[in-house]
């Protein structure tokens, strides 16, 4: 069994500084899970008070693991890893897939200030993110929560 414990950024400095924001991915099973993915699967925004808008995604976008920094790896019984979700270079201020090269349509659709609600899948369980993009990297806030269903009318 697979779940979200929380929802962490970390910032780090280097030549470049940059906000990262990943997901704590645990396991409770005593079984040792081997080349394991995660990958976005919705992605919705809403600006203001306005209603969620989805963004198609093609494909389930393939995610980067902070232990391996590729898209595979092993969950050892009853352990955490971190797997990257958002990534945000200090010096362009925008948010940004860490580690994957993005679709155009997907870059603008990240440019607005709102609410990001992001859905990781991993190993069949959902993990959903809410990110409060304010403009600026100083400001951003990321909740786990549970997944909801939105109404779409």
């Amino acid at each position: 069994m697979c779940h979200i414990v929380d929802a962490l950024i970390c910032r780090a400095v280097r030549k470049s500084q940059a906000t990262s924001i990943r997901a704590k991915v645990t396991t409770n099973s005593e079984l040792h899970q081997k080349n394991v993915s995660a990958q976005m699967i919705n992605i919705e925004r809403r600006i203001g008070t306005k209603r969620w808008k989805r963004f198609k995604l093609e494909h389930p976008i393939q995610l980067t693991w902070t232990d391996t920094g590729g898209i595979l790896t092993d969950l050892p019984a009853s352990s955490a890893k971190y797997v990257n979700v958002f990534h945000i270079d200090h010096g362009e201020n925008k948010l940004t897939i860490y580690g994957v090269s993005i679709p155009v349509a997907l870059s603008d659709f990240l440019r607005d200030k709102a609410t990001y609600s992001v859905t990781v899948s991993v190993m069949g369980r959902r993990i959903q993110l809410d990110i409060f993009w304010c403009g600026h990297w100083k400001t951003i806030r990321v909740e786990g929560t549970m997944p909801r269903v939105r109404s779409r009318r």
